[in-house]
């Protein structure tokens, strides 16, 4: 995971040497409005063996996470551009021996991106922002691959992150666009309501994240009108 996120840092950097000399024409000022697009998908798939001279058993899970946000941006001043997002969110679990998990929903938030050499053909950036996340879909328990228990869940999240990343153009209007990590504060509830009996059960948490792994990886283009 690591050794991809460095690679492709490494492309952009050696991608940003062959351009470098001709950057008078490229970049942001004041007053630009732009329409952007980011997609990530990440998969992660783990197992763990259990043996004794009583019992034993293996366990796989798998889980992916998908998220496609449209933006819109407007420049306030040459560095700072202020954005607003809505976007398609999708999360899947499951441990095929004790449960599936399946959600979808939106992602609405609002962002403040400071870009430190905006008239560059290539600059790095910093990206505030703030999000609304809202979720539903079903879970299912198995015991040993025998369904024991089905339900509905419904969560909403709140959460407030900083985010690196970096612009480059490709013309004078269109560039690509990636972040790379994230810190931050999120602050999450919901409930579960079972199918089988109609019992309700709820939980709320909140955490701090810091997160370099692939479900914190965009990519993404941008347009600049």
């Amino acid at each position: 995971m690591k050794t991809f996120i460095l690679s492709i840092l490494v492309a952009l950097l050696g991608y940003s040497n062959t351009i470098a000399q001709d950057e008078t024409t490229y970049g942001f000022n004041k007053g630009d409005f732009t329409i952007a697009g980011s997609i990530n998908y990440s998969k992660r798939n783990s197992s763990s063996e259990f043996n004794s001279d009583i019992d034993s058993f293996s366990n796989e899970q798998k889980s992916s996470n998908l998220a496609i946000v449209p933006e819109i941006g407007y420049f306030i001043s040459d560095h700072f551009m202020l954005g607003a997002n809505l976007g398609y969110l999708n999360q899947y679990s499951e441990s095929p021996t004790s449960f599936r998990n399946e959600e979808s929903g939106y992602i609405v938030g609002i962002s403040s991106k400071y870009f430190f050499t905006p008239q560059k053909r290539i600059t790095l950036f910093s990206e505030i922002s703030t999000s609304y996340t809202k979720l539903s879909g079903d879970n299912k328990s198995y015991n040993n691959q025998v369904l024991v228990a089905t339900g509905e869940r419904k969560t909403e999240s709140l959460a407030i992150g900083l985010s690196p990343g970096i612009n480059i153009f490709l013309n004078k209007r269109l560039s690509l666009t990636s972040k790379v990590g994230r810190i931050g504060y999120e602050k999450t509830k919901g409930n579960t309501v079972s199918l089988d009996n109609n019992s309700i059960s709820s939980f709320e948490n909140d955490r701090f994240v810091t997160s370099i792994g692939l479900d914190s990886v965009f990519f993404g283009v941008l347009y600049r009108i």
